[in-house]
């Protein structure tokens, strides 16, 4: 099977998630991810074609993630050390990644930004800077998907 975040690997939070986390379990990550999005057994079996859909959308979140982190004044080199154990709690989630596969919906328009707010701070359990805007990182991932 393709990795499906070979793709991601150009951004330096991508790098070392799809490395350490994503890249091992990418069946997995896509089947929980096409849950509430299409049938189980599509989920199951997912063409490649739909696997490099969602490894492109597995590396829009993580960009548009690192562009907020880096707007906020966090210097990138200090992203991985802060945010990569987060990142992996987060995106190992089964609600978040079934979350995420509704932008692929055709009548979604959004997702409810709150959702990875309240997210973040159970299961990446970690503080986040206070001038980070979860409503702009989901509003530019599911710009990004769409």
């Amino acid at each position: 099977m393709t990795d499906l975040f070979t793709a991601a690997t150009a951004l330096k939070v991508g790098e070392w998630v799809v490395k350490d986390f994503l890249g091992p379990t990418a069946q997995s990550f896509c089947q929980d991810f096409l849950k509430n999005s299409v049938t189980a057994e599509l989920a199951k079996n997912a063409p490649e074609p739909l696997q490099e859909a969602i490894a492109q959308s597995a590396k829009s979140f993580l960009t548009v993630f690192q562009q907020e982190l880096e707007n906020g004044g966090l210097p990138s080199e200090l992203i991985q050390h802060e945010f990569k154990k987060p990142l992996k709690r987060l995106l190992a989630d089964s609600e978040v990644k079934q979350t995420l596969g509704q932008a692929f919906d055709f009548d979604v328009d959004s997702l409810a930004w709150e959702f990875f707010q309240d997210k973040w701070l159970t299961v990446g359990n970690a503080p986040m800077r206070s001038n980070f805007r979860w409503q702009e990182v989901i509003t530019n991932y599911v710009s990004r998907i769409k």
